[in-house]
């Protein structure tokens, strides 16, 4: 799941409560002045993936993570083959 940030100046973030958590990934750029973050959930069979900007430093992680956990719960109700773990 690294592939996509392998590219520029992507710095891991700790996912508080997910440490050492391979299935889920949360990444940070600061790009021309602008703060990009990027969260990557693996839930079953799905990738959800989320990038935030225009929110500055942890604001941006914050927002990014619970999005991602959200839509991650949202998958595995919805579908119970795939999006189970």
């Amino acid at each position: 799941m690294t592939y996509c940030v392998r590219d520029g100046q992507w710095q891991p973030l700790s996912w508080a409560g997910h440490e050492g958590d391979q299935d889920r990934l949360l990444y940070q750029t600061t790009i021309e002045g602008i703060d990009y973050t990027f969260a990557v959930v693996r839930q079953g069979d799905y990738l959800i993936g989320v990038s935030v900007t225009g929110v500055t430093g942890d604001d941006n992680a914050a927002v990014a993570t619970e999005i991602a956990s959200k839509t991650a719960d949202n998958l595995a109700a919805l579908d119970p083959a795939h999006g189970r773990d």
